[in-house]
């Protein structure tokens, strides 16, 4: 049953008919499987990792690319997966690089990967990766990245208490949002005009979490307030 997998990394597909969950002693593989009917879709192995060595997992946004991204410091590399087959379609050596998070484009035609400066991206057509920019700007691994709606714009979040607006085109930064404590998960708005960051590594004290102008770079409310609790009844 799904109680007895051992999820990790646990990622849903887009449809949100899959979820990931790792699997064997040594971290070799990660299985995909059909939450509804609990039965394995395919497995990947890897190595893969686990603790620290753990693997990033990205799914392909695009309902037509039945593809995931992974990367592990076991396994070294970037790798695009078929999820029909099981099988590897197309890899970068990732040695040199170290990413700490993956995310395609909302077209699923590029794949960014955030490192210890900022980010890469790759193009991909369905069948092999080409490269297509490098940008750097921070002083600290970036740990968070994610795609504007458009596509236009990439969002990194780093050690050094910064998140950064950049041209996913050109590489430029646009905005450079600071006054953070620690690192930063980055969120966009649907509407694109607004991005949240949320301070990583203190669990002794709040998560600060803020609301930005992702077009001008000022904080639209410097802390988003936290929901409300309560007992349901």
């Amino acid at each position: 049953s799904l109680k007895e997998k051992s999820f990790a990394p646990i990622t849903w597909s887009p449809d949100g008919e899959l979820i990931t969950y790792g699997s064997g002693v040594d971290g070799d593989t990660i299985g995909i499987i059909n939450w509804q009917t609990e039965q394995e879709v395919t497995t990947l192995t890897g190595p893969f990792g686990r603790g620290r060595n753990l693997t990033k997992l990205a799914w392909n946004p695009a309902s037509d690319r039945n593809y995931v991204a992974t990367w592990s410091l076991t396994d070294q590399s970037i790798r695009i997966w078929d999820i029909q087959t099981g099988h590897v379609i197309d890899s970068v050596d990732a040695r040199s690089l170290q990413p700490a998070f993956l995310a395609w484009n909302p077209e699923g035609t590029r794949l960014a990967a955030s490192l210890k400066d900022g980010f890469q991206i790759w193009n991909w057509d369905g069948k092999r990766f080409t490269e297509d920019l490098k940008a750097a700007g921070h002083s600290d691994m970036a740990l968070w990245l994610s795609w504007s709606p458009d596509g236009d714009r990439v969002a990194t979040g780093a050690s050094d208490r910064t998140a950064k607006i950049w041209n996913s085109v050109t590489g430029q930064e646009l905005l450079s949002l600071g006054g953070h404590k620690g690192a930063e998960m980055t969120f966009w708005h649907p509407d694109g005009q607004r991005l949240v960051t949320a301070e990583l590594g203190f669990p002794e004290e709040a998560c600060n979490k803020y609301l930005w102008d992702a077009r001008k770079g000022y904080a639209a409310e410097q802390q988003v307030p936290e929901p409300e609790t309560g007992n349901t009844p």
